[in-house]
């Protein structure tokens, strides 16, 4: 401004400061700009209704011969209502839910089905980390002398109804895995037995984990 009042007057710059201090301009020395924060949106599970299981329900786990009562001590659900941020959720005739009860974090994981159900739309948890471990929290009071490392809560649940230890991953991501939770492994079990899929994704997780925790491998 000053360099612009010299060069409009053609005024030495000093003189351009006396001609605009003369002006008895009244300024604001010190403007506050508010910034616009997106406050981050969260969704929360606000409620959950389970239901009895379907036919639909009960053919998925019947071929594993788990029943619903079982399941239902393993905190697996078949889902009714399902409402975030006091919105219901409403389930398309095509579709029909279970919901994984992750106890010790008071969350659920939902896994949805139906022969028009896309792959992203199977699965969603409610702020349950990549790193969690299902049903680890079952054993942390009595250490187990083997403990099955599986790649889904249903083949959890398998291990678990003929009498065995055993626990599986949120994430099939062997370095979310190895880093976070193999200390919690073998404070449960120093004899993880890791059970994978036969892709790559399951053929590396379980060979990376089984490096790690020097455990047993079944592909």
């Amino acid at each position: 401004v000053i360099s612009f009042i010299s060069k409009l007057y053609n005024i030495s710059y000093s003189k351009a400061i006396e001609h605009i201090l003369s002006l008895n301009i009244h300024t604001n020395k010190h403007v506050e700009h508010k910034k616009l924060i997106k406050e981050q949106h969260k969704e929360l599970i606000v409620d959950w209704v389970e239901q009895k299981f379907t036919d639909k329900h009960k053919r998925y786990f019947g071929e594993y011969e788990l029943d619903e009562s079982f399941l239902n001590s393993r905190d697996i659900w078949a889902l009714k209502t399902l409402a975030v941020n006091k919105r219901i959720q409403k389930f398309p005739e095509h579709q029909f839910k279970f919901a994984y009860y992750a106890k010790d974090l008071d969350q659920i994981k939902v896994l949805t089905l139906g022969k028009e159900v896309t792959k992203d739309e199977k699965w969603r948890s409610y702020n349950i980390p990549n790193t969690y471990i299902w049903n680890l929290w079952r054993y942390k009071e009595n250490s187990c002398e083997t403990l099955f490392v599986c790649k889904s809560v249903k083949d959890d649940s398998v291990f678990s109804k003929i009498g065995r230890c055993s626990v599986s991953l949120q994430s099939e991501d062997a370095k979310i895995f190895l880093e976070n939770n193999v200390e919690n492994i073998l404070k449960v079990s120093k004899n993880p037995i890791i059970v994978m899929g036969t892709d790559d994704q399951g053929f590396n997780t379980s060979l990376n984990i089984t490096k790690t925790t020097k455990g047993e491998w079944v592909n």
